[in-house]
């Protein structure tokens, strides 16, 4: 279900980076199995699955997405030399028809920006400017789906 909505959310609302008009190409994907411990979505803390969505755009940009209560949370931005995700928007996506989907500018960092590894442990954690806070505790088995 991840996958799907993903896609789904993908185009309907393609990534753009900033100062860009032109969509960030979507370079690689990949989605992994592990287990969400913690998911907080605008200050609430919600169910998670465990599985996340590790999506690569041209050389430094990615997302990490999770599989929320009613729908997904991603986590987007700018991957550092360290490994890390620097966190600059997070978009809450519900499916429906049509789904739905909101971007919000966020400021935020989260551990690792890609999971290719097995036992991967990642932490993000991102604030929008009007308060909301966004977290995610995932640790990755490695296993693709």
């Amino acid at each position: 279900m991840l996958v799907r909505v993903a896609a789904t959310l993908a185009a309907a609302m393609p990534i753009v980076a900033d100062g860009q008009s032109a969509p960030l190409p979507l370079t690689s994907m990949a989605s992994v199995d592990g287990n969400c411990s913690s998911l907080i979505v605008e200050s609430r803390r919600t169910s998670c699955g465990g599985i996340a969505l590790n999506m690569i755009y041209g050389e430094r940009n990615a997302s990490i997405m999770f599989k929320s209560g009613d729908g997904v949370v991603s986590f987007f931005g700018t991957r550092d030399d360290d490994g890390g995700l620097t966190v600059i928007k997070v978009t809450i996506g519900r499916e429906g028809q049509p789904p739905q989907a909101v971007s919000m500018p966020a400021t935020g960092r989260c551990t690792v920006a890609v999971l290719s590894k097995p036992n991967t442990h990642l932490e993000c954690s991102a604030d929008t400017s009007d308060g909301k806070h966004f977290a995610v505790v995932f640790s990755s088995t490695g296993t693709p789906r």
